[in-house]
């Protein structure tokens, strides 16, 4: 076995970047509220056409949909700024 130590980072000043410069905490946030509007509207709207199942398929793609244009607003509002500027 080699005694070599592998160089992994003991303190972090801030939350890496996990998706489009978006943090895992503000990501959860971002999908937790896209999930709050898109079931609701996606199965209202299902049982309306009369496919209840399908709103799942359509609340998905809303979800995903919602996450990539938050993530992208997000990452333009941060660009060239501060740590928690969007925050203030």
């Amino acid at each position: 076995m080699s005694n070599d130590h592998e160089v992994l980072a003991d303190r972090l000043n801030a939350e890496p970047a996990i998706l489009k410069g978006c943090t895992s905490s503000e990501l959860g946030t971002i999908v937790g509220l896209a999930i709050a509007v898109w079931l609701p509207l996606s199965l209202l709207l299902a049982w309306l056409l009369g496919a209840i199942t399908m709103g799942f398929g359509i609340a998905g793609v809303g979800v995903v949909a919602a996450v990539v244009a938050l993530a992208t607003l997000f990452q333009r509002i941060k660009r060239g700024r501060p740590e928690g500027y969007y925050q203030q």
